[in-house]
């Protein structure tokens, strides 16, 4: 992200695809913070670990359902 921000007044193409960037890097954000709370509940055995790795899993489907369509 740094890099093409840096980067951007030099190549527009940087600059083009620097949206998209920020928002995977947003949704992977979110992605591991599911995953840490996922981890945290199974490691201390809470009562909605279950909940929290369903989340995770249903996280990772759609994630990898919109990268599929929005690269064709």
């Amino acid at each position: 992200m740094v890099v093409f921000a840096v980067l951007a007044n030099e190549h527009p193409q940087f600059r083009a695809e620097l949206p998209q960037l920020a928002a995977y890097l947003a949704a992977f954000m979110g992605l591991t913070a599911l995953a840490a709370l996922g981890f945290i509940g199974l490691a201390r055995q809470r009562p909605w670990r279950g909940w929290a790795q369903a989340a995770l899993w249903v996280a990772l489907a759609a994630l990898a359902s919109l990268y599929a369509l929005t690269r064709r």
